[in-house]
């Protein structure tokens, strides 16, 4: 019950800060609005936990990236989404090993195959971080080579304000 309520918790942070995003990106109101909505929506059952953070990824990726984008099609964009929330979860696994803990055993994900179950489920409220560095980048993603890479490794550089203070990502950790 405990590990569903911390659950709630980061899905709630993930879409907050996906709304925040397209704020200050000054996108669609009806789409800033409806994220709330969704937000708002989340009680504590894990099916209307994974509805509702599903339909809000949609409208918040669709919004971000153009109503044809799809999260995971072979495409540019995605690849570097994905190089992004990858160099992510190192920084969150090396973490999370240095403070004592084991990144297999997660809170929501809960795959035994997954090494990374624990890193998975922090890195919800940080992947925003990667998606607005890609969103600068959409014209000139057509593939993912050195320069896109480098570029996204400076993800973890970035400054994020927590309680009124202003850290780099790896410092909130």
């Amino acid at each position: 019950e405990q590990k569903e309520k911390i659950w709630l918790e980061i899905v709630k942070n993930k879409i907050e800060n996906q709304r925040q995003l397209l704020k200050y990106l000054e996108k669609s109101e009806i789409s800033i609005e409806r994220l709330e909505t969704y937000k708002n929506n989340l009680k504590l059952e894990a099916t209307m936990i994974e509805q509702q953070e599903a339909i809000a990824a949609r409208i918040y990726f669709q919004e971000l990236f153009g109503s044809t984008f799809k999260r995971f099609d072979d495409d540019g964009i995605n690849s570097a989404l994905n190089y992004g929330y990858m160099v992510l979860r190192a920084l969150i696994s090396s973490k999370i090993v240095a403070k004592g803990f084991h990144p297999s055993l997660g809170i929501h994900h809960r795959s035994q195959f997954n090494g990374y179950n624990l890193s998975d489920d922090i890195i919800e409220i940080f992947r925003p971080m990667v998606d607005y560095a890609v969103y600068y980048m959409k014209p000139e993603i057509i593939d993912l080579n050195k320069e896109i890479r480098q570029r996204l490794l400076e993800v973890i550089k970035q400054d994020i304000y927590w309680k009124n203070k202003r850290y780099e990502i790896s410092q909130v950790l």
